[in-house]
C-alpha cells in the first residue's frame, strides 16, 4: 500500500511539474509579446507641441502669409534706402503687411535715458518686402527697409513664421538672449489629451531654434507674440509643433531638447498602466519559477 500511494504521489508530482512547465512557457511568451507592445507603445511618435517663452534682446523672423503678420507701425521712422536719406514719419493707423518670407530682426535701441526705440530691419532675398497702408497712402515696399518704432507705452506684437531666438555671441554683438524656458506638451496615447513631458531652462546668450524633423534641415514654423515695454528687453512665447529643440551656447554645437521617455512612463495614464501590468506579470513569472523549483525539489 506504502508502494502504491507513493507512486501515486509521484505521478501527481510529475504531472503537476508537465503542467507547470507548460504554464511557465505560456506565462514567458505572453511576457514577451506584451513587452515587444509595449516598446512599441513607448517609442510610437507622439504629436509634440513646444513652447518657448523668456525675455530677449534679438530675435528673428522669417513671416509665413497669415493676417497674423499685421502690425501697427504707427509714428514709426521708415527708411528704405541706406545710401540716401528717405526717412518719413509714418502717420497715425499706419499698418505694415508683410509677405510671404520676409526677414525681420527686432532689437531695442536706448534712444535716450530710460527711453527706447523698437527697431525692425526687414528683408526679402525674393522680392517685396509687403506694404504699408496708411489712411491716405499705401507705401510699396522694396526688398529692404527698417522702421523705428518709439515705446510710449507697452504693445503686442504677434507673429506667425519660423523664429530664430538669440544671437550668436560675438566681437560687435549687443544684443543676445537674457533668458528662457523651453516646455514639452506631449499628446497623450488613445486620448484627447496632453501633459507636460519637459521643462528646460535657457542661459543668458542661447541661440535656440525649433525644427521640424530629427535630421534638423526643415525649421519649424510657429506662432507667438512679443510684448515691446519700456525696456531694453522684450519678452516673448510662441508655441508650435516639432521634433526636437537645438540650443547653441556661445558658438558651440550647445545640446538638443527633446521628449523624454521617462516623462511618458509617469505621466501617460496609458503607458503607465502597461508599465504596471509588465510588473505584474514579471512578479507573476518569478512565482510561477519558484512553484516550478519545490515540486521538482518535492519530486
Amino acid at each position: 500500500m506504502k508502494n502504491s500511494s507513493d507512486f501515486s504521489k509521484l505521478t501527481v508530482n510529475i504531472e503537476l511539474l508537465r503542467n507547470f512547465k507548460h504554464t511557465k512557457t505560456i506565462v514567458k511568451i505572453f511576457i514577451f509579446a506584451f513587452l515587444a507592445l509595449y516598446v512599441y507603445v513607448l517609442f510610437m511618435p507622439r504629436e509634440t507641441i513646444y513652447t518657448i517663452s523668456g525675455e530677449t534682446e534679438h530675435m528673428e523672423i522669417e513671416f509665413a502669409q497669415d493676417i497674423i503678420n499685421e502690425w501697427d507701425v504707427s509714428k514709426g521712422l521708415l527708411i528704405t534706402n541706406i545710401l540716401i536719406d528717405d526717412s518719413i514719419i509714418l502717420p497715425e493707423d499706419s499698418y505694415l503687411f508683410v509677405d510671404n518670407l520676409t526677414n525681420v530682426q527686432i532689437s531695442i535701441n536706448e534712444r535716450s535715458e530710460s527711453t527706447y526705440t523698437l527697431v525692425l530691419s526687414l528683408n526679402n532675398k525674393n522680392g517685396s518686402i509687403g506694404v504699408i497702408e496708411a489712411p491716405d497712402n499705401i507705401i510699396e515696399l522694396s526688398s529692404y527697409a527698417e522702421i523705428s518704432l518709439p515705446i510710449n507705452n507697452s504693445f503686442i506684437l504677434p507673429f506667425h513664421g519660423k523664429v530664430y531666438l538669440g544671437n550668436d555671441v560675438g566681437r560687435g554683438v549687443n544684443n543676445i538672449l537674457l533668458n528662457g524656458n523651453v516646455r514639452i506638451i506631449e499628446e497623450q496615447l488613445l486620448k484627447d489629451g496632453r501633459y507636460i513631458g519637459g521643462d528646460f531652462p535657457l542661459d543668458i546668450g542661447d541661440r535656440v531654434e525649433l525644427f521640424a524633423d530629427s535630421q534638423m534641415s526643415e525649421i519649424s514654423k510657429v506662432k507667438g507674440f512679443m510684448k515691446i515695454t519700456d525696456n531694453k528687453y522684450y519678452e516673448f512665447i510662441v508655441h508650435g509643433e516639432g521634433d526636437k529643440v537645438k540650443v547653441e551656447r556661445l558658438g558651440s554645437s550647445g545640446y538638443e531638447i527633446s521628449p523624454s521617455f521617462w516623462y511618458r512612463i509617469t505621466n501617460d495614464p496609458i503607458v503607465a498602466a502597461l508599465s504596471s501590468v509588465i510588473a505584474i506579470l514579471f512578479l507573476l513569472m518569478e512565482f510561477s519559477s519558484l512553484l516550478f523549483n519545490y515540486i521538482k525539489k518535492e519530486q
